[in-house]
């Protein structure tokens, strides 16, 4: 595959996810102080990540375009530093996640895109890149999931990855031919969908 079409595969995907960051994980947020249920963006969003990750690999047929594709929804999550209203943690947190997720999904993948995903090697790998991020924000002593009550904290690490891993499971059963674009990706196409991501970006936290 062309250089050129490869990038823009890994920014049309990438900024879908973002798009997704922003509609699906506000709904979600919203959603959780409703019902007073913290948290309820975990039991999805990583799934939704995924599909776009794993549909830029289908489509590229190259493992590393999932780092360009959550590299691109990771800096459209970041564009959040530029809000003055909006706390650098409720920013830097979801873009750090990404990119841990990103990891995930590169193992994950490791098989053909067309092999069922196998339940164990999905559900360590997910909690192992949830550790991770609990672990750093431990460490850094980040406001957000460090000071949250440890019931949260267990369901983010063993209940949401176990429906994070149903979710994915279930992706493995898409169908090899499956794409979402016919065509080839073109750079208007790119235009558009940045441009939609950076705004529903921004209006998000306005919600």
């Amino acid at each position: 595959m062309k250089n050129k079409q490869y990038w823009l595969i890994a920014a049309v995907f990438g900024s879908m996810w973002g798009i997704s960051e922003a509609v699906a994980g506000t709904l979600l947020h919203g959603l959780s102080h409703f019902l007073a249920i913290p948290g309820l963006s975990g039991l999805v969003m990583f799934p939704i990540g995924f599909f776009f990750m794993h549909r830029a690999f289908v489509t590229t047929g190259n493992r590393n375009v999932i780092f360009q594709t959550a590299a691109i929804a990771a800096a459209i999550k970041l564009t959040g530093l530029a809000l003055p209203f909006l706390s650098p943690m409720d920013t830097v947190n979801p873009a750090m996640a990404i990119l841990l997720e990103s990891g995930a999904a590169f193992f994950i993948l490791s098989n053909e895109p067309e092999k069922t995903f196998n339940f164990a090697t999905v559900l360590t790998l997910t909690v192992s890149w949830k550790a991770v991020f609990l672990a750093t924000q431990f460490l850094a002593g980040a406001i957000g999931m460090a000071s949250a009550a440890p019931g949260i904290l267990v369901r983010f690490l063993v209940i949401d990855s176990i429906v994070n891993t149903g979710l994915i499971m279930a992706m493995g059963k898409i169908p090899a031919g499956f794409r979402l674009f016919k065509s080839p990706i073109r750079p208007v196409h790119v235009s558009i969908s940045v441009i939609a991501a950076l705004i529903l970006n921004g209006l998000a936290p306005l919600i």
